[in-house]
């Protein structure tokens, strides 16, 4: 049965950064006070309502006088800090202006990990609901790197969305690309873009999209005998094309037909989709897993090297040990001897290699996966999870007890060598 609009009376809104602001550099005030004046209608209807909304390092930048977004991550931790005691500052005037309160809410992935945390976060946005007042959340900026890096709250809002069983999410944003049918982003493409280029020229300009989706994650240096997951073909469908041209944008539906040469019916697509983009996840995680490994090995490893034979015996074993955990879980997720294309011949292919091949068994035509293709699947991403959760653990745990080690020794963390 379909919903009716009148039946949604807990909604997340979710309003990204291009929405807030005009080519990144002026906050649309007018577009804020719409919102809110809509926001805070649906409130005095007896509506509840919680916003996610992006806009702090953009408001941070703005505030700076920064033209272009940082690279450097501590000069975006700090256009978000800056940035975001602003950005709340414009909310509580907005909604007070239409006699309602607001709070701020910054959350980390972590928040949703956590049992505990999970809960109370959970209970205070519904304490906030139940006062009438608007619960405003953001990605906390200056301490997690994840969304500063990759930066979309879509999937923050989510889980929001999930966290206090909300009847709808509504995400309002301004990102150019092709979208799927619900309107999340596949690819953006621009002119200055070094990935996905946009090559435009004067008059009238044609583009074609080769209906892949992005590639899986790579990892330099790795040597894969089933290489890395390739892009996905989007299957049958509908879809959209945002393109923005200056502060003017228009929206284009299409829609992707199937293959006549190939007699499935669209579930078989659809299964196939979904199956790919369960392996390719799954494949994504194991690398990111191998590279977080390699980034906090090299950090243990630097920093006991600075200091030399005055390191302190208790914090050279604890490095050792942490090293030689981490290297025990990444010889089951990567074949670290593999340093050339030879050696996958002479070497055991590891966890990220079989479910590559995975992958490219049931990419290797249009066809819904076989029950062995997920048996296998299902078989090989347990094992990974099992690695994933060590790793999980040591870098929970152990790691941030190696640095209190660090303190309690009050070592140097510049150092030169002594003779």
């Amino acid at each position: 049965m379909k919903q009716s609009v009148k039946d949604y009376n807990r909604i997340v809104l979710k309003i990204g950064s291009s929405l807030l602001y005009s080519q990144n550099t002026k906050l649309d005030y007018a577009l804020i006070k719409q919102i809110t004046a809509c926001v805070s209608a649906l409130v005095k209807q007896g509506r509840e309502v919680v916003v996610v909304s992006s806009g702090a390092i953009a408001t941070g930048m703005s505030i700076l006088g920064l033209q272009s977004r940082p690279k450097s991550l501590a000069y975006l931790q700090a256009a978000a800090a800056i940035g975001q005691h602003e950005l709340m500052d414009i909310y509580r005037r907005s909604f007070k202006d239409n006699g309602l309160n607001c709070a701020q809410l910054l959350l980390t992935w972590e928040d949703f990990d956590d049992r505990k945390r999970y809960l109370n976060a959970k209970n205070t946005i519904q304490t906030l609901l139940k006062l009438g007042s608007i619960p405003i959340i953001n990605e906390n900026d200056t301490v997690s790197t994840d969304e500063i890096k990759f930066g979309d709250n879509d999937r923050l809002s989510a889980l929001v969305s999930s966290l206090i069983c909300a009847d709808i999410l509504i995400i309002l944003s301004d990102i150019d690309g092709l979208l799927d049918k619900n309107k999340n982003v596949i690819k953006t493409f621009s002119t200055d873009s070094k990935d996905n280029k946009l090559d435009i020229s004067q008059g009238m300009n044609q583009f074609n999209w080769n209906l892949l989706y992005p590639e899986a994650e790579k990892a330099d240096g790795m040597i894969l005998w089933n290489g890395t997951p390739a892009g996905i073909t989007a299957p049958p469908g509908n879809y959209y094309a945002r393109v923005k041209v200056g502060n003017d944008s228009a929206e284009v539906p299409f829609s992707v037909l199937p293959d006549p040469n190939y007699p499935i019916t669209q579930q078989e697509y659809d299964a196939q989709f979904i199956f790919l983009q369960q392996v390719q996840g799954k494949f994504n995680e194991v690398q990111k897993g191998v590279k977080d490994i390699r980034a906090v090995r090299t950090q243990i490893n630097d920093f006991t090297a600075k200091q030399g034979k005055d390191c302190p015996k208790e914090v050279k074993q604890m490095a050792d040990s942490i090293n030689k955990q981490l290297t025990a879980i990444e010889e089951k997720l990567h074949q670290t001897k593999a340093k050339s294309g030879q050696d996958v011949l002479n070497y055991p292919i590891r966890l990220n290699d079989k479910i590559g091949g995975v992958f490219d068994m049931a990419n290797s035509g249009n066809m819904a996966p076989s029950k062995q293709a997920k048996d296998v699947y299902a078989d090989l991403a347990a094992q990974a999870d099992i690695e994933l959760a060590k790793l999980k653990t040591i870098l929970n745990q152990d790691v941030p007890k190696f640095n209190q080690l660090i303190r309690e020794k009050s070592l140097p963390v510049i150092s030169v060598k002594k003779d």
